[in-house]
């Protein structure tokens, strides 16, 4: 029965050799030098069965989780991991913009707007994007979000004084 085990657990058939190497804790509960490699396969057999721990855990990883939760419309999940993000980075314009969608998504106009305000202010090119995004399609109407899609005023183009 060990062998067995041993030779599943060599094979990679984790759940097979787990059972083979439980029954034999079961059928030899006295040899103790058997018991001791036994249960050391036993537990290479648990470690390698279970599913990978998928819990992010970096911040990139957790952004990336956070968008995809905004995609497929699970916005409540969003918004609690974006909301965890901004505290450590809330000046970066990707969170930024996502929590503008969440919150516009969610019929928040006033919170959307103020994060759409702050992804703009932090990268300019996101005006365009939110022009054109579905997503922000709840803000379409509002007179706010209308303004702010504006171009912003050019600076004034004179002839500059240098200095003599």
């Amino acid at each position: 029965m060990f062998e067995k085990g041993f030779r599943a657990l060599q094979q990679r058939r984790f759940r097979e050799a787990g059972e083979l190497f439980t029954a034999v804790i079961a059928h030899y509960p006295d040899e103790k030098e058997l018991l001791e490699r036994t249960r050391v396969y036993l537990a290479v057999c648990a470690r390698q069965a279970a599913p990978p721990d998928a819990t992010p855990k970096t911040f990139e990883e957790r952004l990336y989780a956070a968008t995809l939760s905004v995609n497929r419309g699970a916005y409540d999940e969003g918004l609690s991991l974006l909301t965890s993000l901004e505290r450590e980075q809330p000046e970066n314009d990707h969170i930024q913009y996502l929590l503008a969608v969440v919150r516009a998504q969610r019929g928040e106009a006033e919170a959307a707007l103020a994060h759409l305000q702050k992804a703009i202010d932090l990268r300019p090119s996101l005006r365009l994007q939110a022009g054109t995004d579905t997503d922000l399609e709840p803000l379409h109407d509002n007179d706010a979000f209308n303004s702010l899609l504006e171009a912003p005023p050019r600076p004034a183009v004179g002839r500059q004084r240098t200095g003599r």
